[in-house]
């Protein structure tokens, strides 16, 4: 009997722990999940330490930008708030690199919090969060290089990266 509860709470919670949620309906689910998996085949170290582990859903930035994203680590919650304008104006590669981008954050604050005082990314020094950003930057830039992103979203991308540079 206690085998049979055993395997039981390890089914459950076992996938319960590793399980994605994204809130999202219709065509924008169809999308995130579509780009999470461009993530796990050409980053799968990304995808199963932070992107598998993520609550995914639209945002609405408060300034109007259609295309800000951001995330949020709350009470062992890890969020990935993706732009409106993103999920709709944007390609299934360039979404990826959204996600993977807001999941690298969220990868180097928890970094930071195991190696000492939690910091978040506001709590860093402008030059930290400038090589914060710019490291970033580069490594979603590698990853929509290899996805064969369209050259305007490249250039889209790199036009906003270049405000850290």
């Amino acid at each position: 009997m206690k085998k049979n509860i055993f395997l039981f709470l390890l089914i459950v919670l076992g996938t319960s722990a590793y399980s994605q949620k994204i809130l999202l309906h219709g065509n924008d689910l169809d999308r995130i999940e579509k780009a999470c998996n461009l993530i796990k085949i050409h980053d799968p170290i990304i995808y199963e330490s932070m992107v598998i582990h993520s609550i995914i859903q639209s945002y609405g930035h408060y300034t109007g930008n259609k295309f800000t994203s951001t995330n949020m680590v709350e009470d062992n919650n890890y969020w990935i708030l993706i732009g409106r304008g993103t999920l709709s104006k944007r390609s299934i590669n360039r979404l990826a690199g959204t996600i993977f981008h807001e999941s690298l954050h969220m990868l180097l604050e928890l970094q930071r919090s195991r190696s000492g005082p939690i910091r978040k990314f506001s709590d860093l020094s402008e030059n930290e969060r400038k090589q914060e950003e710019i490291f970033v930057y580069n490594r979603t830039r590698e990853l929509l290089v290899r996805l064969n992103t369209s050259d305007w979203e490249i250039k889209e991308y790199d036009k906003w990266a270049s405000a850290y540079y």
